[in-house]
């Protein structure tokens, strides 16, 4: 087998008669830099090698002089230089990395093998590995995953070419801090109640978030943004709301809880029917009080000096032709506050 540190080999021959000189010689040329030391004569069995640079397969020749008396005698040996096997290689590279949305390169290098073999090294991803390439000599991934990368130095003249294995494994990222985009505290709106839940921050290659309020009481909303309908989970309370935007394939879920206060609102909308203006009547001297609006179904009631409620019914009561106050009040329940509308009818 090849061997960088002793090229000779030591080369005899034996027979023939007498003692005619020995000529060596290399007869396959082609193969660069053989040559035999000591030589190309053996006097006086001077110890002569063959001495070669490759591996490969050499032709010497032994031709004895016959001198005097003989013909020379001619013979012929082949000689393998196997490639012989080098030093283990291995990857220089780390077994894991974070993943990297901006830079998904990572460069690929190994130590090992022989000193004296400059053959060059070639990188693969083994067999059912989709998600990644490799370009020159950098490895390129995609997504979070496991990747098997096979390295091979080439043996060039003198080595078989040799292998190296390893994993690499890419981590999932820890997401940038996420948002509940929500004020603090919120009135009850009886016209539209509900609250626009909204999520920012975190990663940008999905957007799924999950929503959901203490003690698990409303889970029902999981889009983005979505919509809180406040008025079905309660109402006017104190709520901590729970996000939970999913990392997906490539990132940690991440989540925040954020206290929202549904407190009290107006009630909106509570309006008088009762004109403004009216004819006096002699004979029948009161006007039924109406008014529409406001929320839920809270006890209405009229205040004024001239006011009275008879059978079921709010009526103004007036004796002489002037302008009259009436002030209306709708009663509140948990969600909204007392409403009140005055108006002067004359």
């Amino acid at each position: 087998y090849f061997d960088f540190n002793d090229r000779k080999i030591a080369i005899d021959a034996s027979g023939g008669s007498e003692d005619g000189n020995i000529r060596y010689t290399i007869r396959n040329e082609n193969l660069r830099g053989a040559s035999i030391l000591n030589g190309p004569f053996d006097y006086l069995n001077a110890e002569v090698s063959f001495n070669y640079v490759i591996a490969g397969t050499y032709t010497l020749e032994a031709e004895k002089d016959g001198s005097r008396n003989y013909l020379n005698t001619i013979d012929t040996i082949q000689i393998d230089v196997l490639k012989t096997i080098q030093n283990s290689i291995e990857f220089d590279i780390c077994d894991s990395y974070i993943y990297n949305p901006i830079n998904k390169e990572i460069g690929l290098s190994i130590s090992g093998g022989n000193e004296d073999n400059y053959g060059e090294v070639s990188y693969t991803i083994s067999a059912g590995i989709e998600d990644g390439s490799i370009i020159d000599s950098s490895f390129i991934y995609t997504n979070v995953d496991t990747y098997y990368l096979i390295a091979t130095k080439d043996g060039s003249d003198n080595y078989i070419d040799i292998s190296t294995s390893t994993q690499v494994h890419i981590e999932k990222r820890v997401q940038t801090p996420i948002e509940l985009k929500v004020a603090d505290t919120n009135q009850y709106d009886v016209i539209e109640p509900i609250i626009l839940l909204d999520v920012s921050g975190g990663h940008l290659e999905g957007d799924e978030v999950i929503y959901s309020l203490s003690g698990g009481i409303y889970s029902d909303f999981n889009s983005q943004p979505s919509e809180w309908k406040y008025e079905n989970t309660g109402g006017v309370s104190t709520y901590d709301v729970s996000a939970t935007k999913i990392g997906g394939k490539n990132y940690y879920d991440i989540s925040l809880v954020h206290t929202i206060d549904i407190i009290k609102g107006p009630q909106k909308y509570f309006y008088f029917l009762n004109h403004e203006e009216y004819v006096y009547q002699p004979t029948y001297k009161h006007i039924e009080l109406k008014i529409v609006g406001g929320y839920g179904e809270g006890e209405i009631r009229f205040d004024g000096s001239n006011v009275a409620y008879t059978d079921d019914k709010w009526y103004l009561i007036y004796s002489n032709a002037g302008d009259y106050e009436v002030t209306a009040t709708k009663d509140g329940n948990e969600s909204v506050f007392d409403v009140s509308n005055t108006m002067v009818i004359h």
